[in-house]
């Protein structure tokens, strides 16, 4: 039962990112990964999301940033982000990257 609160708890923290990053920022995709999305996370663990975006300037990295940071001290919890551009999985060697791979078959869509 912990667990599933756990999960409730991360997908709302995650839906809250993707709203606020989606004002800014166009987001194709962004999922929950990793220990929070398996269920085996700690008081500990950070809370892992993919973003899929159009290439970032520095002006939107750091709009990201910030959004991520505001999100993670309002909720005592690291927002840790993995950031992928459509262009570089559909032209670029991310679309065979390991944890890519990983991202889209455990990644919980949001």
């Amino acid at each position: 039962m912990k667990s599933q609160d756990n999960l409730k708890r991360s997908m709302k923290i995650a839906r809250e990112a993707k709203k606020k990053l989606s004002r800014q920022i166009p987001v194709f995709d962004l999922r929950l990964f990793g220990s929070r999305a398996r269920g085996d996370d700690t008081p500990e663990s950070d809370l892992d999301i993919y973003i899929e975006t159009v290439s970032l300037t520095r002006q939107q990295q750091q709009i990201v940033s910030d959004i991520l940071w505001e999100i993670s001290f309002e909720n005592g919890v690291v927002v840790a982000p993995v950031i992928f551009s459509r262009e570089d999985i559909e032209n670029g060697p991310l679309f065979a990257s390991p944890i890519y791979r990983v991202i889209m078959k455990e990644g919980i869509p949001v």
